[in-house]
């Protein structure tokens, strides 16, 4: 089943914009109403898992994962990877110009489709929705060790050692950790990207996944690092790019979620 609402319509000088909403729980309303400024053409939700979920009135265009043509089940260690990844090799992510995801408890407040279109008008090459500074989360010591793999944070070498490495090694640069200190980068697999863009980081990531470099972590399954690992590496990618931050708030405790 290849969806056929995909690609919104266009006029011939219009920029199509898609973001998908990565789900698995309910959709509240509340999520998306603040928004004076809201396109609910541009939302799109991708259900995973194996549940229908309760959706919201004003996200109109909705699909399950496990429908495509070329779906491949990941398992929940890869979180929302697995609904990107999915998307990535059905062709999905590069049908409009510009194309981003998001979570089922990301909040658009007043103003927010507006800051993004005003990003999009500008041209942005990575339109961050969840920004955070590279050292905040360096400081929290997640490790990726093959020495250590099922410990995930103060112990063995950063993870971003190792991320830097691969960045280097597809994109034939010569960066260090350093060169991130000062840097912001996208957590959350949150973002908006344009074609060509997306294209160059969906094969990054593909490249990471298919040649299994996250393979030899978390042999438990206790902490689903290889999702952690992975927005990281878009985090990575995203550093080195001119990143437009528009914020989203991340309803981790909103009340209705429970």
């Amino acid at each position: 089943m290849r969806p056929s609402l995909l690609a919104q319509p266009k006029k011939e000088d219009e920029t199509s914009v898609t973001i998908y909403i990565i789900t698995h729980r309910p959709l509240f309303d509340e999520f998306y109403a603040s928004d004076d400024s809201l396109e609910q053409r541009w939302l799109q939700t991708v259900e995973v898992g194996n549940s229908r979920c309760p959706r919201s009135r004003f996200v109109h265009r909705h699909f399950r994962l496990s429908d495509l043509n070329k779906y491949q089940a990941m398992g929940k260690r890869w979180a929302e990877y697995e609904a990107i990844y999915n998307l990535h090799i059905n062709g999905l992510c590069e049908l409009s110009d510009y194309t981003g995801f998001i979570h089922y408890d990301f909040y658009l407040h007043n103003g927010a489709c507006s800051q993004i279109r005003d990003a999009i008008l500008n041209k942005s090459e990575f339109i961050s929705f969840s920004t955070f500074e590279f050292l905040s989360d360096y400081r929290q010591k997640i490790a990726m060790d093959e020495r250590e793999p099922d410990t995930l944070v103060k112990g063995g070498k950063s993870c971003y050692k190792k991320i830097v490495e691969h960045y280097n090694a597809f994109f034939g640069k010569e960066y260090k950790v350093l060169d991130l200190w000062d840097k912001h980068i996208c957590l959350c697999n949150a973002f908006c990207m344009p074609r060509d863009g997306m294209a160059e980081l969906m094969a990054f990531l593909a490249w990471v996944y298919e040649r299994k470099l996250l393979e030899g972590y978390d042999f438990t399954n206790r902490y689903r690092a290889q999702g952690g690992f992975i927005e990281r590496y878009v985090g990575v990618y995203s550093a080195f790019k001119q990143i437009r931050c528009v914020e989203l708030r991340h309803w981790y405790d909103y009340p209705l979620k429970n």
